[in-house]
């Protein structure tokens, strides 16, 4: 019985702190590739925002944490320029303040 309430008690801990929450949505995506975009001034110049989002597919990152993403988007240049829909993989990361980008 006390194995069982060590076990109980640290999934309950991991839950709190966001893992195990399944990978991350469209929106999700999207405001962390935006977040990571505004963090590099020359990007932010020339990129308005990130639209259609659509996740092709996302898998757990195994021995990093996270996941590993395939998505598909459509690039709004500024100026309102849109980019022909691409497709990329990125691994996002769950952080205090929402989803992250990391290398």
């Amino acid at each position: 019985m006390r194995k069982f309430s060590v076990v109980a008690a640290i999934a309950i801990a991991l839950t709190g702190c966001g893992v195990g929450n399944g990978p991350p949505n469209a929106s999700d995506l999207k405001n962390a590739l935006m977040a990571q975009i505004k963090s590099n001034p020359m990007a932010a110049a020339m990129v308005e925002s990130i639209e259609d989002i659509e996740i092709l597919g996302c898998k757990e990152g195994g021995d990093k944490p996270g996941y590993t993403c395939d998505y598909k988007g459509v690039t709004v240049m500024s100026g309102g320029q849109k980019m022909p829909p691409a497709v990329a993989s990125a691994r996002f990361v769950k952080g205090d303040n929402g989803w992250l980008v990391v290398q």
